[in-house]
C-alpha cells in the first residue's frame, strides 16, 4: 500500500525538529550511538577477576583428578572384565576356526583334503611350487623335531627336578618345543589357507556363482516352501541340494547363511539397559544445555562431549543380507586380481601389432624409424646384429607397447637378427611367421577360455536334459561317465559335479522324479553360463617365476624381516617366556638349577600368604618407585620446557652457544656423570671433606647413615637423599626435553601468535592456549614412554646411590636399600650369590610389567595426541 502524501510530510517535519547535535558532518544520525555506550559501566575489580581465575583453575584441577580417578576405575574394570571377555572371545574364535577349517575340508577336492595330512600337496597340484615345497619341508622338519627331541622336552616339563638333566635346561628346552609347536600351527594354518586360495583361484567362477546364489537365497528367502529361519545349517544344505537342485558348492554357501538371525530378536535386558541409558542421556542433555548457557561453560567444555553410542544390530533381514553381500564383494576383491584373461589378451594383441608391420619392426631394430630419428639415434648397419637389451626401448617407442611386451618382442627379434644378420628379406619372413603363430595362439586362447567356456556351459545345460542317453552310461561307472562327458566338451570340476548330480538322480528310483530333479539342477547350473558370458575368466595361480619374484617385490618385507624375526624370537620372546615361567617355580638358593620344580610360593610371598617382610619391602619400594617416576619425569619435562622457552625467547643472544652447553651433558655418557657425582658427594669425597674441614658438617647424602642413627634423623636423611637423586637426575634429563621442545617451538606457526596479539591475548594466555597445546600434542607419547622408562630407570639409582643406604631393618633383611627401585631390587635379589631368588625376581618383573601396562593405559587415553588428533591435522 502506498504511503500518503500527508504522512510523508509529517515525517519530514519531525526530522527537521531533531537537534543538530544528533547529526554528524555528513548528516548521519548518531543519536543511537549514545544509547549503546553505557556511561554507567564499572570495570570488574581485579580481585574479582583473580578470584574467578583461581576458582576456575581449582575446578579444572578437581575435574582432572576426578577424571584421572575415573580412568583408574575404568582401567581396573577393563582389566577385570577383559579376562572374562577375552576368554569368551578366545573360545568363540576357536569354534569359528574349527568350523572354517571343516568347511574348507568339505569344499576342496581330494588333493585339497590330502593337504590337511601332507602339507604342500594341494599347493603343488594347483601350481604353487615354492609354497608347496616350503610347506612340505616345514612339516618334515617338524615331524623329525618332535620325534627326536620335541616330544621328550615337552614331557620333561612335568618333572623339572629330575636328576637326568638340569631343571633350567629342561624348562628352556620345553619352552622351545612349545614355541616350535605354536610356530608350526601358524604355518600349518597358513598352508591350508594358501591351498584353499589356490583352489578358489582355479574355480573362481563356481565360487562366484555360489556366493551369488547365497545372496539370492537371502533376498528371496520368503519364497521357499519351507521356513529357513527355523532350520539348522545341515537341513538348509540338504534342502537346497536335494530338493531345490542347487550345486554342491552353492548349497554349502547358502547353508552358511545364518537365516535364524533374520527375525528381529528382542532382548529384555538390552531393552531395559537402553531405556535407562536414554533416560540418563536426556537428563545429561538438559544439564549440558544449562551449563553451556552459564558462565562456567569454558571450564566444563572438555567434559560436555558425551555422545550416546548406538547398539550394533546383529539380527534382522538387513544385517543378514549385508553380510552375504559383503562376503561376495570381499571374494571379488580378493580373487579378481588372479584373472589374467584380459591381461593375456591385451599383451597378445600388442605382440601381434608389432609383428603385423614387419618392416616397421625391422626399421626399429636398426634405429631407422621416426621415433629413433626424433630421439637422435644413429641408424645401425644391417650387417651388425643388435642385442635384445638395445632393442627394448626402440620397440617400445615405435609401437607404444608395455615393457614386458617390448622385452618379449626384443628377445625374438634379436634371436632372428643374430641368425640372419644382413638378410632383411629372411628376417621379414620370420617376423611374418611369428605373426601367424601368435595369431593362432591368440585366437585359440580366446576360443578356449571364453568361447570354449561358454560352449562347455551350454553342453552342461544340454547334458542335464539328456537323462535318457546318459542314464545308461552312468551304469558303466564313474570313469565311463566322465569319458562320455569329455567327448561332449565337459571336463574337470564341472564334469564331476554333473556326475554327482546324475548319481543322486539315479538313487531316486523314479525316472520322472529324476528328470524333474535334473531339470531343476540344470537351471541352477545354467547360471554359470551367464557368468562366463559377462565375465571372461582365466584363473591362474602364480607361476614359479612370479612366485619367486614376489619375495623381491611385494613380499620383500618378508624376505628382509625373516632373519630379524627369528633373532627377536631367540633374543627377546624366548627369554621373556622363560623368565615368566620361572615365576611359577621355586628356583632359589635352596632349590638350585638342578632341582627346582613348579611352585607358587613366590606368589604367596608377594601377597603375604607366607608371612615375613617381603610384602612390606615390596610395597615400600613400589611407593618410592611411583614417586620417583612422577617427580623424575615431570621435573625434567617442566624445567626442560622452561629452559627451551628462555633460550628461544626473542632478544636472547648466542642461542646456539647455550644449546651447545646443555647438549654437552648428553654427549657425556650418563653413567660417567652419575659415578662422578657419587664420588664427589661420598663420605670421603672432596665436597664433603671441604665442608667438614671448613664448616664442620657434611651433606648427608650417603655418609652418615648408620644403624645407630636416630629414627627421626633417618627419615629426614632418606627424604634428603631422595631429593638429591631427583635433582641430579634433572641435570642429565633436562637437556633432552630442552632439545625436543626447541624444535617444537621453532615450528609453531608465527601467525597464531600474531592473531592472538591482535585479539589482545597476553603472553600468559598465548603460552597456555597456543604454545603448551602444541608441546603436549607432540611430546605426549614421549612423555608416556619417559614415565614408563623412569619406573625401570636402573642406571641413575645404581650408579648414583647403589640403592643405599642399606640398614639392618625390614628392607635390609630382604637385601633392599631405601633408595632402591623395584628394578634395582630385582637385580640385587637375583645377583645375590650364592642365595639368588630367581622365582621372586621373576614375580617382581611380572608385577612391574602389570604396573607399567596399567599406567600406560591411563596416560595414553589422556594424552592430547589421542584425544585431539584432528585438531592438529
Amino acid at each position: 500500500m502506498l504511503m500518503s502524501d500527508e504522512k510523508m510530510n509529517n515525517e519530514a517535519l519531525s526530522e527537521e525538529k531533531k537537534p543538530a547535535s544528533e547529526y554528524g558532518e555528513s548528516g548521519i544520525d548518531f543519536s543511537g550511538v549514545d544509547a549503546l555506550a553505557n556511561s554507567d559501566f564499572v570495570p570488574e575489580p581485579w580481585y574479582t577477576s583473580l578470584g574467578f581465575g583461581i576458582l576456575n583453575f581449582l575446578i579444572k584441577i578437581g575435574l582432572f583428578l576426578l577424571g584421572f580417578l575415573l580412568d583408574i576405575l575404568k582401567t581396573l574394570w577393563t582389566i577385570i572384565s577383559g579376562v572374562f571377555v577375552y576368554t569368551y572371545k578366545a573360545a568363540v574364535g576357536l569354534g569359528r576356526f574349527i568350523r572354517k577349517e571343516a568347511r574348507i575340508f568339505k569344499e576342496v577336492d581330494i588333493h585339497g583334503k590330502l593337504t590337511f595330512l601332507i602339507q604342500g600337496w594341494g599347493n603343488l597340484k594347483y601350481g604353487q611350487v615354492i609354497d608347496g615345497i616350503v610347506f612340505f619341508l616345514v612339516e618334515v622338519l617338524f615331524v623329525v623335531f618332535m620325534v627326536t627331541m620335541g616330544g621328550t622336552n615337552i614331557a620333561n616339563l612335568f618333572a623339572l627336578d629330575a636328576v637326568a638333566r638340569k631343571s633350567h635346561q629342561r624348562l628352556l628346552l620345553g619352552i622351545i618345543a612349545i614355541l616350535v609347536c605354536i610356530a608350526y600351527i601358524v604355518v600349518y594354518i597358513k598352508g591350508i589357507n594358501a591351498m584353499y586360495d589356490d583352489y578358489q583361484i582355479l574355480h573362481e567362477l563356481e565360487f562366484r556363482a555360489a556366493h551369488e546364489d547365497a545372496v539370492d537365497a537371502v533376498k528371496n528367502f520368503d519364497r521357499f516352501d519351507v521356513d529357513l529361519t527355523k532350520m539348522s545349517h545341515g537341513k538348509v544344505f540338504k534342502y537346497m541340494r536335494y530338493e531345490k537342485g542347487y550345486s554342491y558348492l552353492s548349497a554349502r554357501y547358502i547353508s552358511y547363511v545364518d537365516f535364524k538371525r533374520i527375525p528381529e530378536k528382542r532382548n529384555a535386558f538390552f531393552e531395559l539397559e537402553d531405556k535407562i541409558t536414554h533416560a540418563i542421556y536426556r537428563k545429561y542433555l538438559s544439564w549440558r544445555d544449562h551449563v553451556k548457557a552459564g558462565k562456567w561453560a569454558d571450564v566444563f567444555a572438555d567434559y560436555l562431549n558425551w555422545k550416546l553410542a548406538k547398539r550394533v544390530k546383529t539380527t534382522g533381514y538387513d544385517y543378514v543380507l549385508d553380510k552375504a553381500e559383503g562376503d561376495l564383494v570381499r571374494f571379488r576383491h580378493t580373487f579378481d586380481k588372479y584373472n589374467d584373461y584380459h591381461a593375456v589378451v591385451r599383451d597378445s594383441e600388442n605382440y601381434l601389432r608389432c609383428f603385423a608391420d614387419p618392416k616397421l619392426l625391422l626399421a626399429a631394430c636398426y634405429a631407422e624409424d621416426k621415433v629413433s630419428e626424433s630421439n637422435g639415434l644413429q641408424p645401425i648397419s644391417h650387417r651388425q646384429a643388435p642385442k635384445a637389451k638395445e632393442l627394448v626401448s626402440r620397440i617400445i617407442g615405435a609401437f607404444e607397447v608395455s615393457f614386458p611386451v617390448g622385452r618379449r618382442v626384443s628377445k625374438f627379434a634379436a634371436s632372428i637378427l643374430a641368425k640372419k644378420c644382413g638378410d632383411d628379406r629372411a628376417c621379414l619372413m620370420d617376423f611374418g611367421q611369428e605373426y601367424e603363430r601368435e595369431k593362432a595362439f591368440h585366437d585359440g586362447f580366446i576360443e578356449t577360455f571364453r568361447t570354449g567356456a561358454i560352449n562347455e556351459a551350454k553342453a552342461l545345460e544340454e547334458a542335464y536334459k539328456d537323462y535318457a542317453n546318459l542314464r545308461s552310461v552312468l551304469d558303466g561307472g564313474k570313469k565311463v561317465f566322465l569319458s562320455e562327458l569329455d567327448k561332449r566338451g565337459i571336463h574337470g570340476y564341472r564334469a564331476k559335479a554333473l556326475y554327482a548330480d546324475y548319481a543322486y538322480a539315479a538313487k531316486l528310483g523314479d525316472e520322472q522324479a529324476a528328470i524333474a530333479w535334473l531339470d531343476q539342477a540344470g537351471e541352477r547350473f545354467a547360471k554359470l553360463g551367464s557368468i562366463i558370458n559377462t565375465y571372461a575368466f582365466h584363473g591362474q595361480t602364480l607361476t614359479f617365476k612370479k612366485e619367486a619374484k614376489q619375495y623381491l617385490d611385494e613380499k620383500f618385507a618378508t624376505t628382509v624381516l625373516a632373519l630379524p624375526t627369528i633373532g627377536a624370537l631367540l633374543t627377546c620372546v624366548l627369554p621373556l617366556v622363560f623368565s615368566i615361567a620361572i615365576g611359577f617355580t621355586n628356583w632359589d638358593g635352596s632349590h638350585t638349577a638342578y632341582r627346582f620344580n613348579w611352585n607358587m610360593d613366590a606368589w604367596g610371598q608377594v601377597f603375604g600368604m607366607g608371612g615375613g617382610s617381603f610384602v612390606t619391602t615390596f610395597l615400600t619400594l613400589l611407593r618410592w618407585t611411583i614417586i620417583w617416576a612422577i617427580f623424575s619425569t615431570f621435573t625434567n619435562y617442566i624445567f626442560g620446557i622452561i629452559l627451551a622457552l628462555l633460550i628461544n625467547k626473542k632478544g636472547i643472544k648466542f642461542k646456539g652457544f647455550w644449546r651447545t652447553m646443555f647438549v654437552i651433558t648428553i654427549a657425556i655418557p650418563q653413567f660417567i656423570t652419575l659415578l662422578v657425582v657419587s664420588l664427589l658427594f661420598a663420605s670421603d669425597g672432596p665436597i664433603n671433606e671441604y665442608l667438614s674441614s671448613t664448616f664442620g658438617w657434611k651433606i648427608p647424602f650417603l655418609s652418615q647413615i648408620t644403624n645407630g642413627t636416630p629414627a627421626f634423623e633417618l627419615d629426614s636423611n632418606f627424604v634428603f637423599i631422595k631429593m638429591m637423586i631427583i635433582i641430579f637426575n634433572m641435570w642429565v634429563g633436562i637437556p633432552y626435553t630442552m632439545l625436543s621442545t626447541s624444535g617444537i617451538l621453532m615450528n609453531i606457526p608465527a601467525d597464531l601468535y600474531e592473531s592472538a596479539q591482535i585479539d589482545g591475548a597476553s603472553p600468559w594466555t598465548q603460552f597456555w592456549k597456543i604454545t603448551m597445546p602444541y608441546i603436549l600434542f607432540v611430546t605426549g607419547p614421549s612423555l608416556l614412554t619417559t614415565f614408563i622408562g623412569n619406573i625401570n630407570n636402573f642406571n641413575v639409582i645404581y650408579f648414583l646411590s647403589g640403592g643405599g643406604p642399606t640398614l639392618l631393618d625390614e628392607l635390609g633383611q630382604m637385601n633392599a636399600g631405601h633408595t632402591d627401585l623395584l628394578i634395582t631390587w630385582l637385580f640385587k635379589i637375583t645377583a645375590n650369590k650364592p642365595e639368588p631368588e630367581y622365582a621372586m625376581g621373576s614375580v617382581i618383573g611380572i608385577l612391574m610389567f602389570v604396573i607399567c601396562a596399567f599406567f600406560s593405559l591411563i596416560m595414553y587415553k589422556r594424552t592430547g595426541s589421542v584425544k585431539n588428533e584432528e585438531e592438529f591435522q
